[in-house]
């Protein structure tokens, strides 16, 4: 039996992206990394390099719910 999910139209009333603190200054502050980069670090299927200006270089994910590889890509702090 397979169960199927509603699709519906994406509601964000009352949403404020300023209401809360998304990305904080991570586990270790003096590293530069922001929870997000942290994340992303700790998730990888392959590490990411931390390059200049804080930026992740490189580093493949893997999307377990298809089980398909996110190439490498450059993320920015």
């Amino acid at each position: 039996m397979r169960l199927r999910l509603p699709l519906t139209i994406e509601d964000r009333t009352g949403y404020q992206r300023t209401s809360s603190r998304h990305w904080n200054t991570g586990a270790n502050p003096s590293d530069g990394c922001n929870m997000r980069m942290e994340v992303l670090i700790a998730e990888a299927a392959q590490a990411p390099e931390v390059g200049p200006g804080r930026t992740l270089i490189g580093g493949l994910w893997r999307i377990y719910y298809d089980e398909r590889d996110v190439p490498p890509a450059r993320w920015r702090a």
